[in-house]
């Protein structure tokens, strides 16, 4: 089991889409809607950015504000798909691909954007796991954090709805969100996570990042996500 410290939590969510956040108590937790205000990346580099993108990153620097260069951990089950798909339908009609959207499609790239615009030279990782990105992302931030105490990690988690041509692919409940979590010393609460295998490959009715936020945002205490692979549990301290 894991105890992971968590100093502050931001999510976002579109304006005017349902969500599991709307009656907060935990004190610790931000939720954000509208246009995402990144005022703090160049003019440049904004005109460039996915909304997905740009929601991640205004959850990063409202999570960090005042942190001082944060280990990065960033997660995402699909990335930036849909550029990938603009570039594949530029090689299929013969066109050559933007160098732009080709080094902004690459899975670290939000990470790289945040480093970038913060002068942060720590380090930062960037994965992937399928329906479980969410989850195998914060044990990686977890991780990262235990290495060395002293320092703060920021995780930060987003996904899109997959386009249309690839949307029977997706799963139940995906929408365009953005989660970002610091951990570290002094805590705002902890939570305690563990795993196991599942006793069936059955597909998730709910997204694994937006069912962990309904629980901690409406102090459930403890909560479960099973995904195709494994059985997630968790609890509030």
């Amino acid at each position: 089991m894991m105890n992971i410290p968590i100093v502050k939590c931001v999510a976002w969510f579109p304006e005017g889409e349902p969500h599991p956040l709307k009656a907060i108590k935990a004190p610790a937790i931000e939720v954000l809607c509208g246009t995402p205000d990144i005022s703090f990346i160049s003019a440049r580099n904004r005109r460039r950015l996915s909304i997905m993108a740009k929601t991640a990153l205004y959850c990063a620097e409202r999570c960090c504000a005042g942190v001082q260069s944060p280990h990065i951990v960033f997660a995402s089950r699909h990335g930036e798909v849909g550029r990938t798909m603009e570039m594949l339908a530029d090689i299929v009609h013969g066109e050559e691909i933007s160098p732009t959207d080709f080094s902004l499609s690459v899975h670290n790239a939000t990470a790289g954007i945040l480093s970038i615009s913060k002068e942060n030279r720590s380090p930062a990782t960037a994965l992937a796991a399928g329906d479980e990105s969410f989850g195998w992302g914060l044990v990686e931030a977890y991780m990262t954090w235990k290495a060395d105490p002293d320092i703060k990690v920021m995780y930060l988690y987003c996904d899109d709805r997959l386009p249309e041509t690839l949307s029977g692919f997706g799963g139940k409940g995906e929408c365009l969100h953005a989660v970002a979590l610091l951990i570290g010393a002094p805590r705002s609460f902890s939570v305690h996570l563990s795993w196991q295998k599942a006793a069936d490959n059955s597909t998730p009715g709910k997204l694994f990042s937006t069912d962990f936020l309904e629980m901690v945002a409406k102090e459930k205490f403890s909560g479960e996500w099973q995904g195709q692979r494994l059985k997630w549990d968790w609890r509030i301290a």
